[in-house]
């Protein structure tokens, strides 16, 4: 079932050439005067185009290929390997969470900046633990849920300081990358507790890559950028290991028949 990585393979391209779309959306595609956007500007359709199919194509892809997956809390059990992968983008995610509270990032209040730089390394820290103690240690119930309150804490924080612009465009992929970052970790964390759903935790990993990749070329802070790439390699990473562990405990495709196929009629 090597087919199923063709969603990730998918979504980092498709996240990829979003970010080039974006990056000449923001070069051409606003008036200079008035920041309003340029009519018919080819990049800026050509990118929400894009973000439909990805959309769509994620949940299709979900459908297709992990609709008869079955895995239970043990979904997200890396190998070693994976898990020291895992824990250093966490330690990433932590230190750029720092370096943006430095940078005064968010631009709002400080009381909001700190709150934000306090949730924002306590994610990267949950990360860390969750690679390095595994799907079953004690206080893995708090850990995975602490990334969608931040993503979503972040979307919240966004929307109230862009909203304020009348053009949507020039915020509205940072709120989708959030958006689909806060429902990515929120199904993953369903499996922890019992209540797994491996369609929509396939397919809104897949959609919060690309989401992440495109808004990658918005003009962030250093430290935000470093933060959104350690949350794409999670997520890649976590796109992988819950594909193995899918694999290992899938029904077979012929509906289960296989005693009858391993003893055939003399």
């Amino acid at each position: 079932m090597r087919k199923k990585y063709i969603m990730l393979w998918c979504a980092l391209g498709l996240g990829s050439l979003g970010a080039l779309l974006r990056s000449r959306q923001l070069a051409a595609g606003f008036e200079e005067a008035t920041g309003l956007p340029v009519p018919g500007s080819v990049p800026a359709i050509l990118l929400a185009v894009l973000s439909v199919l990805a959309a769509a194509g994620a949940l299709l892809g979900g459908y297709l290929l992990f609709r008869r997956s079955e895995v239970g809390e043990d979904a997200f059990e890396r190998d070693r390997a994976v898990s020291l992968i895992t824990a250093a983008a966490g330690a990433v995610m932590l230190a750029s969470a720092v370096l943006s509270y430095i940078e005064g990032y968010p631009r709002t209040a400080d009381l909001v900046r700190k709150v934000f730089a306090a949730t924002a390394a306590l994610t990267g820290a949950c990360v860390i633990y969750s690679a390095l103690s595994g799907p079953k240690a004690g206080g893995r119930y708090f850990a995975v849920i602490v990334p969608e309150l931040f993503f979503c804490f972040w979307l919240a924080v966004t929307y109230r300081t862009r909203a304020t612009s009348s053009v949507l465009t020039s915020y509205c992929y940072e709120c989708f990358a959030f958006a689909a970052a806060t429902m990515a970790f929120y199904y993953e964390a369903g499996f922890t507790y019992r209540r797994g759903r491996s369609v929509l935790t396939a397919a809104f990993i897949a959609m919060a890559l690309v989401f992440l990749g495109v808004t990658l070329a918005d003009s962030h802070p250093v430290a935000v950028k470093l933060y959104v790439c350690g949350t794409m390699i999670v997520l890649a990473e976590d796109f992988i290991t819950f594909t193995r562990n899918t694999e290992r405990t899938s029904p077979p495709e012929n509906g289960g028949d296989t005693q009858e196929n391993e003893n055939p009629p003399e």
